[in-house]
C-alpha cells in the first residue's frame, strides 16, 4: 500500500477513547479539524489486510493496552503478537505513529516488557509524537535512542470540558475572600508527591494561606483549619469550582513526562506551584510558576513569597493558554504526517 497524500488521510487510534481522560477525544477532534478523518479498524491481521488501500495511519496512545495482563508469560506472548502485527502493517505500507504521553506507564507491572516495547516502538514507528518538550530527551536518557522522525505537538488545555457549576464557593468551604488559596488534587500515588506536599504545607503555611485538598489525603491527623478537605471523586464541574476559587494550582510531582494537570491549570489561567523538574521548567512561561525542591527546604521560600503578595505574570498565563491548544498540536502532527507520506 502506498498512502496517497492527495486523498483524505484517515487515522485509527488505539485505544480510541479513554474513560476519564478527555485529552484523547480533544486531540482526535482537532486532527479532524486539521484535515484528517477517523476510521477505526481493529488492529488485527485480517483488518489490516482488508483496509490496506484505504489511506489509514495507525495512531497508538498507550501501547501497553495491547499486552497488559496479570500473567507475565501472557504479557510476553501478547507483546510478541503485537510485534508481528506491527511488522505486517509496515509491510502493507501503513504509517505507524506513537502519541507518546509518557515515557513509561505510571504503574509499571513488568519493567522488562515495557522497556523492550518502547525500544521496539522507537526503532520501528514512522513518527513519535512528543506531547512535551522534555519527552524526547527523557526517552534518550532512559533508552539511548531517538525516533527516526519526531515532532513536538504539545498537550493542549481543557477548554469547555471543565465548567464551574456553582457547587463550591469560598463561603461554603469557610475560606475568607482575601486569603490566598492553593488547590491540590491528591491521589496519593508516590510519583505525584502528594503526601510530601501536604506535610510541607502543614509545617510551613501560616493560617492565612489555605489549601483545598481534593481527592485523597485527608486523615484524622490533619487538624489545621486552613486545610479544607473535599474527599472522594468529584465531577468536572465540581473540580472546576474548586480550581476557580483558588489562587494557585499545586503540582508536587517527583517525576513526570507530560502533566495533564499542568494544562488543567493553564485552562483556568492559574499560576502553578511545582517541583523543579524539566517538564515544568520547559513549559511554564516566565512569572507563571513558583518552583521548589522539597529536599533543599525551598518550599518555605514559596510560602514566604505568596505571603508577601507575589503576583503572577498575567500576560504569561494568557499566552500559555493561547499557545497550548489541541488545535496547535494537531497542526504539527498533520505537517509531520504529510511530510512522511510525501517522502515515502
Amino acid at each position: 500500500m502506498q498512502t496517497d497524500h492527495n486523498k483524505t488521510i484517515f487515522f485509527s487510534a488505539y485505544p480510541p477513547v479513554v474513560d476519564g481522560n478527555p485529552s484523547i477525544g480533544m486531540l482526535h477532534e482537532s486532527l479532524i479539524e486539521r484535515g484528517f478523518d477517523n476510521r477505526q479498524i481493529e488492529f488485527k491481521f485480517k483488518n489490516l489486510w482488508k483496509n490496506r488501500t484505504d489511506n489509514i495511519v495507525l495512531l497508538f496512545h498507550w501501547p501497553s493496552y495491547f499486552w497488559d495482563s496479570s500473567s507475565q508469560i501472557r504479557s510476553w506472548l501478547k507483546f510478541f503478537k503485537f510485534v508481528l502485527k506491527v511488522v505486517f502493517a509496515k509491510s502493507l505500507g501503513y504509517k505507524l505513529l506513537w502519541s507518546a504521553h509518557n515515557t513509561l506507564p505510571h504503574i509499571v507491572v513488568y519493567k522488562t516488557i515495557e522497556r523492550c516495547s518502547r525500544k521496539f516502538i522507537i526503532k520501528n514507528f514512522h513518527l513519535i509524537i512528543n506531547h512535551s518538550l522534555n519527552a524526547s530527551q527523557e526517552r534518550y536518557d532512559l533508552f539511548g535512542m531517538r525516533g527516526k522522525r519526531e515532532v513536538n505537538a504539545i498537550h493542549g488545555h481543557y477548554e469547555q470540558i471543565y465548567t464551574p457549576g456553582g457547587t463550591f464557593s469560598r463561603e461554603s468551604l469557610g475560606i475568607p475572600e482575601k486569603s490566598k488559596v492553593i488547590f491540590l488534587h491528591a491521589n496519593m500515588r508516590d510519583y505525584k508527591g502528594d503526601a510530601e506536599f501536604i506535610d510541607l504545607f502543614t509545617k510551613e503555611a501560616p493560617s492565612n494561606i489555605y489549601m483545598i485538598l481534593m481527592g485523597k489525603g485527608c486523615t484524622n491527623t490533619i487538624k489545621k483549619d486552613n486545610i479544607k478537605c473535599v474527599e472522594g471523586y468529584r465531577s468536572n464541574s465540581e473540580m472546576a469550582d474548586l480550581i476557580s476559587i483558588s489562587d494557585f494550582f499545586a503540582l508536587p510531582y517527583k517525576r513526570i513526562t507530560t502533566s495533564g494537570a499542568f494544562f488543567l491549570a493553564v485552562t483556568f489561567k492559574k499560576p502553578v506551584i511545582a517541583t523543579d523538574l524539566p517538564f515544568f521548567r520547559q513549559h511554564a512561561f516566565p512569572g507563571t510558576c513558583l518552583f521548589y525542591n522539597s529536599e533543599k527546604g525551598s518550599f518555605a521560600n514559596v510560602i514566604r513569597e505568596i505571603d508577601a503578595g507575589w503576583t503572577p505574570n498575567r500576560a504569561g498565563l494568557d499566552n500559555m493558554k493561547s499557545t497550548y491548544t489541541w488545535s496547535n498540536a494537531a497542526a504539527e502532527i498533520k505537517k509531520a504526517v504529510d511530510d512522511i507520506i510525501r517522502n515515502s
